[in-house]
């Protein structure tokens, strides 16, 4: 029984399982450290929506590959997962991906580690979703929703309106509310839409426009992200009510009075009741006080559920209300009879589900205070009612996700100049409750001394361009402490169209840019190291190799001497053979020096005539110049700061490179123009020229595009002429089509540039 309990239960749990995975709206996957692959996924319609691609494709990258679809920028936050898990035990992250199509999306991922019993990072549980703002789909939502919704300033202008508000009034987010659009000039303090600025509490109350339109408002004090007030007003159109409850009064009327010759007009002022009710979704409902029978419209039947034609009475309509409800409806009612309005709203059960409903009565008594009619009216407002819900729950939401993410939210009125805070800012720079003064000196004061200037010129450059403000900046955390902040920033315009807010938000960076700035910096001496140990290395194999390779050269050519007469052809043909080869591998171990050595040599920096370089070039080539009858043209070259020797080795391989692969009367010219900051020399030949799918290998060493029996080389020369160029902090690159030439290019600075010794810690 424990057996089969134990799989029962492994059953449930995996199928609970698969059913977050199922309807979970997140991306949730399982990376595989050892195998360093994605173990499993979402279903594919979640894994598609999210990331553009199919499981199957997904679970078949590599990790070379799923690095090819994350933005650069972002690998290195996610290749620091490793070191953030030692403090943290889950990290939140935002980074961008490529879609199929070539566009870029935004995700936000919470990536928690799992490890194994000897502590190993074993896999990354990851569950990723589009990065959007919470307000974003919070407006999206009650875009759907059919009750006018809107948040108006105390200034009468409206911060925000949903789609219900510019169907009925029009598109005027960011304008004045309906009322000032029709001329109401009375100030804030007179509109009822504002009591609850005074009392704190909720107001309802109506308004008909001037085109007969008649309203049922609600009005809610709330506060901005900033804590300042806003109203957030819902308006339902109650032009059919109203209509129900005159055709109500007029048909109570007729029935008293029984006159035959309204009978005509009772029909038509039904069908129209009918019509009202059913646009407006109101029912209406008479109370036989005599016998406390109901006797409903066919409306309120469909609103609360029942099979038409039902007998009803006050005590069956107590049990359709809602349990927790029930005690306060009685109660109304009861008041009711003692005189007083009967307005409330409640809950009602209807098929397993619950609605709200608005009731309203109207009730006569006689002389003696004896109710002689009651009737009113319903309506289902269950839209209206989970409008309220979901906006008190997009709010919550909001508070928890700036809270999980250690979000402070501020904005700054650049015509007062006064700064608000929410507490989650005064947590982040470390000030007490109240400390904070509202004003940008205030604020400065907090900032690093060194980053005041910085973080100046990005606010100004935001106000001169109109662009976004984003910045990260040091701030003083307690007596010695430094936190690094990241802010960002949009700003809001007044209706002339000028800066008039500027609202953002600050995220507490320390921990990501500690852990990253560490991880860079060790990997960075473990290269250094590397390279150090390899050039080392270079050398001394290079140097160590040349003594045996003499010995072979002279041995076979003393035994070519001493017994050239006693070989025959196929002897000296061997001997030749090993000569040639002797020679080629003492020019690779030349070759491997030299490139070793352009490392390995400190540079000597001093202020360098290029004219001088290139004279000394065209001595060293003389032989070769008058051989091929070279042309070498040159301008006047500027001065430069670099190593002579070093200059002398760069313009050389490239201009002997030049005449090598020109063919006939090699044509060599010499251009410089200047740069900010440096120089961009041009080395042109008229040679056979490149194909572009070379233009990048030619630089790697020992690398060859044309047998060795057709041109001469080694292989490493331009290799060494890269090694040049970006020891003295410049690129080179080059520019050719085959049968017309080739041009190669390089920088190389105009100033002395100051040297900073780089250290590697000694090895354990």
């Amino acid at each position: 029984m424990k057996n089969a309990f134990m799989v029962e239960e492994g059953f449930q749990v995996e199928k609970s399982l698969n059913s977050i995975l199922e309807n979970s709206r997140d991306l949730i996957c399982r990376f595989n450290v050892c195998d360093q692959k994605i173990e499993y996924l979402s279903p594919d319609h979640v894994t598609m929506k999210i990331s553009g691609r199919s499981c199957d494709e997904l679970l078949s990258m590599k990790i070379d590959d799923l690095r090819t679809l994350i933005d650069a920028r972002d690998l290195v936050a996610l290749d620091s997962l490793p070191v953030l898990f030692r403090r943290e035990n889950g990290v939140q992250l935002t980074f961008s991906i490529s879609l199929p199509g070539g566009n870029k999306r935004k995700l936000s991922g919470w990536f928690a580690p799992l490890y194994s019993e000897e502590s190993e990072l074993c896999y990354i549980d990851c569950f990723i979703q589009v990065a959007s703002s919470g307000s974003e789909k919070d407006k999206e939502i009650l875009d759907t929703i059919p009750v006018i919704l809107t948040m108006i300033r105390p200034d009468y202008t409206i911060k925000w309106c949903n789609k219900a508000y510019r169907e009925a009034l029009g598109n005027n987010e960011g304008g004045l509310c309906y009322r000032k659009q029709f001329n109401l000039d009375k100030p804030c303090s007179e509109c009822q839409a504002f009591l609850p600025l005074k009392t704190g509490k909720p107001h309802n109350w109506q308004w008909t426009l001037p085109d007969g339109r008649t309203f049922d408002i609600h009005n809610f004090l709330i506060r901005d992200s900033d804590g300042s007030p806003l109203i957030l007003e819902m308006d339902i159109d109650i032009t059919g009510w109203r209509k129900a409850e005159i055709s109500l009064k007029d048909l109570n009327e007729a029935l008293g009075l029984r006159v035959a010759e309204h009978t005509e007009e009772l029909r038509k002022s039904q069908i129209d009741l009918q019509h009202a009710q059913r646009i407006a979704n109101i029912g209406n409902w008479r109370l036989d006080p005599a016998t406390e029978e109901l006797f409903w419209s066919g409306e309120n039947y469909q609103i609360f559920g029942i099979a038409e034609g039902t007998r009803l009475n006050y005590t069956f309509f107590l049990q359709l209300v809602h349990p927790d409800d029930r005690e306060d409806v009685d109660k109304s009612w009861k008041a009711a009879l003692a005189g007083k309005d009967y307005d409330l709203e409640h809950r009602i059960m209807v098929n397993g589900m619950i609605k709200w409903v608005r009731e309203k009565a109207y009730l006569e008594f006689d002389g003696e205070g004896k109710l002689i009619a009651a009737f009113g009216i319903s309506q289902d407002v269950t839209s209206r009612r989970m409008a309220e819900d979901k906006l008190k729950e997009s709010e919550a939401r909001l508070r928890m996700a700036l809270e999980s993410g250690k979000i402070g939210v501020w904005e700054w009125n650049l015509k007062t100049g006064n700064i608000t805070w929410d507490d989650r800012m005064e947590k982040m720079f470390g000030v007490p409750p109240g400390w904070f003064g509202g004003t940008y000196d205030d604020f400065e004061r907090l900032i690093h001394d060194e980053d005041v200037a910085h973080f100046r010129k990005a606010i100004d450059d935001t106000l001169r361009t109109n662009m976004p403000f984003e910045t990260i900046y040091r701030i003083r955390y307690g007596k010695k402490g430094i936190k690094y902040i990241s802010s960002k920033a949009q700003l809001k315009y007044d209706r002339s169209g000028r800066p008039l807010l500027l609202s953002g938000v600050c995220f507490d960076i320390t921990g990501l840019k500690e852990g990253t700035e560490n991880l860079i910096s060790r990997l960075n001496q473990e290269l250094l190291r590397s390279n150090r140990e390899l050039e080392s290395f270079a050398y001394v194999a290079s140097h160590d190799l040349q003594e045996p390779l003499r010995m072979i050269t002279s041995f076979t050519q003393l035994l070519e001497v001493q017994y050239g007469e006693k070989l025959d052809a196929r002897a000296r043909e061997y001997i030749e053979y090993a000569t040639s080869g002797a020679k080629r591998m003492y020019d690779l171990i030349n070759s491997l020096l030299a490139y070793s050595r352009i490392n390995k040599k400190e540079l000597a920096y001093a202020r360098i005539d290029v004219n001088k370089v290139v004279d000394a070039v065209r001595k060293n080539l003389s032989l070769k110049i008058l051989e091929k009858e070279v042309l070498l043209n040159t301008e006047k070259l500027p001065f430069i700061y670099g190593d002579y020797d070093q200059m002398v080795h760069l313009f050389q391989n490239i201009i002997a490179n030049g005449i090598k692969f020109s063919k006939v009367n090699p044509v060599i010219t010499i251009t410089a123009k200047a740069s900010k900051g440096y120089w961009t020399f041009s080395i042109s030949d008229n040679g056979i020229g490149i194909e572009p799918q070379y233009f990048e290998r030619i630089f790697q060493i020992f690398q060859r595009l044309h047998p060795r029996e057709h041109y001469e080389g080694t292989g490493i020369g331009l290799a060494i002429c890269k090694r040049i160029v970006e020891r003295h902090g410049g690129r080179i690159w080059i520019e050719s089509q085959p049968g017309k030439g080739s041009a190669f290019f390089f920088t190389l600075p105009r100033t002395a540039p100051v040297i900073k010794p780089l250290t590697v810690p000694a090895s354990n």
